[in-house]
């Protein structure tokens, strides 16, 4: 994860948490040359989930990590497991209420 970071703050120029198209231009101006501004409005297209005109860092890493790595056949199975509490292979509401709710007191009406 920290490889994403460092390159986040290198482009983040501005260091306010967000890379700006600008930011994303001098940046990749190097590797792409004349066609910066084509490639980065292809990575904005993509990445700016909420459209507001730049790339947060949530954004940011949700676009960079490495979705194969993160979501193995092993850890989506665990994670199943967690919510599957009665092992029956299948998932219901209240299996979803009593693990996002443990050790809270939410209001029946909420589920």
């Amino acid at each position: 994860m920290s490889e994403i970071i460092k390159a986040f703050n290198y482009l983040d120029k501005e260091k306010n948490g967000k890379i700006s198209r600008k930011e994303l231009i001098d940046g990749f101006r190097d590797i792409y040359g004349d066609a910066v501004e084509e490639e980065v409005n292809k990575i904005f297209d993509r990445i700016d989930f909420d459209g507001n005109g730049v790339i947060d860092y949530s954004e940011w890493v949700i676009a960079t990590i490495d979705k194969e790595k993160l979501l193995t056949k092993e850890k989506l199975e665990l994670a199943f497991s967690l919510f599957d509490q009665d092992g029956s292979g299948t998932v219901d509401a209240n299996e979803v209420k009593e693990l996002l709710c443990a050790g809270r007191d939410i209001d029946d009406e909420v589920w």
